[in-house]
């Protein structure tokens, strides 16, 4: 019961989500929806490949698809196990990536902005120095 609950779930998202992201053109160009896209193929091939056959084992207590199924079924299933975990690793580099440059940028916009800043303020600090009144000490 609930692993059919689970499968069922796992599909209609899966589906929604390859169905949103192929029928909007602006979806399809970014490198996000790309990973999404294939993570969610990945996802949709392990409740296809594990989940079905997890059900049919359940409901006869037994493998029931015979010697050739079981092999074929098993380089399956980790295939698709292997490519969604690869594709997770993939989308974790991506995003580091991206963070890094991100805040390498950033960090090289402070420095700038600091070194204009500390500029700006020496010239203020030696023009002000000039219009001092002399101190009578």
């Amino acid at each position: 019961m609930v692993l059919t609950l689970l499968g069922n779930v796992s599909l209609l998202g899966n589906v929604s989500l390859i169905v949103i992201i192929a029928s909007r053109a602006e979806l399809r160009h970014k490198r996000v929806s790309v990973f999404l896209l294939n993570l969610a193929v990945g996802d949709l091939m392990v409740c296809l490949v594990t989940m079905s056959t997890e059900i049919l084992f359940v409901a006869f207590g037994e493998w029931v698809l015979g010697a050739v199924a079981c092999k074929l079924i098993v380089y399956g299933q980790i295939v698709t196990l292997a490519s969604t975990t690869f594709l997770l690793t993939a989308m974790s580099i991506d995003r580091y990536q991206v963070r890094a440059v991100t805040a390498g940028r950033r960090i090289f916009e402070v420095y700038i902005l600091t070194q204009l800043h500390e500029r700006f303020c020496t010239n203020l600090y030696q023009s002000n120095k000039q219009k001092r009144p002399i101190d009578l000490l």
